[in-house]
């Protein structure tokens, strides 16, 4: 029966031994080897022989080896099994990774007397990791750097000569048609001075890799010392550049799953390109529009002014029955001069903050006048909509460090906004204050806010209503929430469609300078 048990272990011993797919290697304590598998010596490419004049500690690449021994001690005293994954070295040099499932065996008396390591290539299932890790971190790069493509090629490159490849290069195509590399990294950094001929190499139109950019084709080619793939930068059918990776670690060359890897960093890469060329476009048109707003808001206030007096000065001349007779033809050319007064001056105060010039005169204002001022002022608007205005505020003047005329201003948008969309209804001005801060708020009791466009109506020519239904240019609150920021203060809304809006400032008592 013992003969028969024994004859059974040493048989199943035997399959394991030989099995194809693992690696199976016994060492003593040391970790010298003593006996190992076909499969093993195909793993670290070094034949039985070799092996049994050598530790597994040789084998083992440097920056793994501490973890490796560490471990290593605790199972020779009597400590518990352990798997690892670890790379090995190679007699050409290239590296192998493995995981090692690495146990005892006992002798008679209960002691670790030999150590067993089964070891399985995934040098494979490494490099797919490598190429994921690779393409999450240049995504990640690619995001952080959406308007600046050409900082986020450079980092890219950098990026990928220090994981899956020995260096990168990054060319695009200029104007005239010729290729200007805008990126270039090698993983050995006093290398990089030599990358020079190479970027005049792909450029070059006898260059193997030219073709790339002629055809709009990914190409790949192996040479015994080195292996090198290029792939188009391409969008809307047009080649914009090309991705070129090249390495020179021994035992490695590039495949078509590493192909695809750079594809895809090339199809993703495209996609920053894009954004970077619409956002760049779309600045260059806002900045052409402001220039155009100052221009025009600026040649259209003269001959306003010189309007506005001439009629001032027609209507002195005319005599007190005339007067009467255009009385109420010259209040509505006045009300239209002062509507498009008004229209300029919220282009020209739209450019000078595009601009950044947007300037205060901080001085000592009571806010409570400042409201009843404008309110009054406006009596006029108010009567022809229709809206009764009520002030609630202290009856104790209300100081703070602000800018009159730009409160005064902020004033008249959310008064004229709720005049325009509260329907003849109420509205409601409130002040009140802390020690350091005033709330001002208007609320109306007109058509509403839709909840998908409260977030953007602070913007400029936003607008939340049909244009063909009410006027304006859409302003108005992209200026207010301008100035109330710049004097340190904040703005907000709440609104429900059908039951009026709450706009409301909040302003410390001394402005920022």
């Amino acid at each position: 029966m013992e003969k028969r048990d024994r004859s059974f272990d040493e048989q199943r011993f035997s399959a394991i031994f030989h099995q194809p797919l693992v690696g199976v290697a016994h060492t003593d304590l040391s970790g010298r080897f003593l006996l190992v598998n076909p499969r093993y010596c195909e793993i670290v490419g070094r034949t039985r022989e070799e092996l049994l004049n050598l530790r597994m500690q040789d084998l083992t690449h440097p920056d793994d080896i501490e973890t490796n021994l560490a471990l290593f001690q605790r199972i020779t005293q009597g400590g518990p099994a352990f798997i690892i994954e670890k790379r090995y070295l190679r007699p050409d040099g290239s590296t192998v990774w493995v995981n090692n499932s690495v146990s005892a065996l006992m002798d008679a008396e209960g002691k670790p007397h030999l150590l067993m390591a089964i070891s399985q290539d995934i040098s494979e299932r490494k490099r797919a990791e490598f190429q994921l890790r690779f393409l999450s971190d240049a995504s990640r790069i690619l995001s952080e750097w959406p308007e600046d493509a050409m900082q986020a090629l450079q980092r890219i490159a950098r990026l990928a000569s220090t994981s899956v490849a020995t260096l990168c290069l990054a060319e695009l195509v200029q104007q005239d048609g010729s290729l200007c590399c805008v990126a270039a990294a090698h993983r050995d950094p006093s290398q990089e001075p030599l990358l020079h001929p190479l970027r005049k190499y792909a450029s070059a139109s006898d260059s193997p890799l030219y073709p790339v950019l002629q055809t709009g084709e990914a190409r790949l080619d192996t040479h015994l010392d080195h292996s090198v793939m290029a792939v188009p930068l391409k969008a809307r059918g047009r080649v914009l550049g090309i991705l070129l990776f090249g390495t020179s670690e021994p035992g490695r060359n590039y495949t078509s799953d590493d192909l695809a890897m750079a594809q895809e960093l090339a199809h993703r890469t495209v996609a920053t390109l894009e954004n970077a060329r619409l956002f760049r476009e779309a600045q260059e048109a806002i900045q052409l529009r402001d220039e155009f707003l100052s221009i025009a808001s600026h040649e259209l206030r003269t001959p306003l002014v010189s309007i506005s007096l001439q009629l001032e000065l027609v209507h002195r001349l005319l005599s007190p029955e005339s007067r009467r007779q255009v009385e109420t033809r010259f209040s509505v050319v006045r009300r239209q001069l002062g509507r498009l007064s008004s229209l300029v001056n919220d282009l020209l105060e739209v450019s000078h903050i595009s601009a950044g010039k947007l300037e205060l005169e901080l001085a000592d204002v009571d806010l409570v006048q400042l409201a009843r001022e404008v309110i009054e002022r406006m009596h006029v608007v108010f009567q022809q909509s229709g809206c009764e205005v009520t002030l609630h505020a202290p009856s104790e003047p209300l100081r703070g460090q602000w800018d009159a005329a730009r409160l005064e201003q902020v004033l008249i948008n959310l008064l004229g906004n709720a005049t325009r969309y509260g329907q003849g209804r109420p509205i409601r001005v409130s002040i009140r204050a802390d020690n350091d801060r005033v709330w001002l708020s208007v609320r109306d009791e007109g058509i509403g806010i839709a909840p998908q466009d409260l977030a953007r109506i602070f913007g400029r020519f936003e607008r939340a209503v049909s244009r063909r239904h009410y006027g304006g240019l859409g302003l108005g609150l992209y200026i207010t929430r301008q100035i109330v920021e710049a004097l340190g203060g904040q703005v907000r809304v709440e609104s429900e469609l059908g039951r009026g809006s709450l706009f409301e400032v909040f302003l410390p008592r001394t402005a920022l300078r």
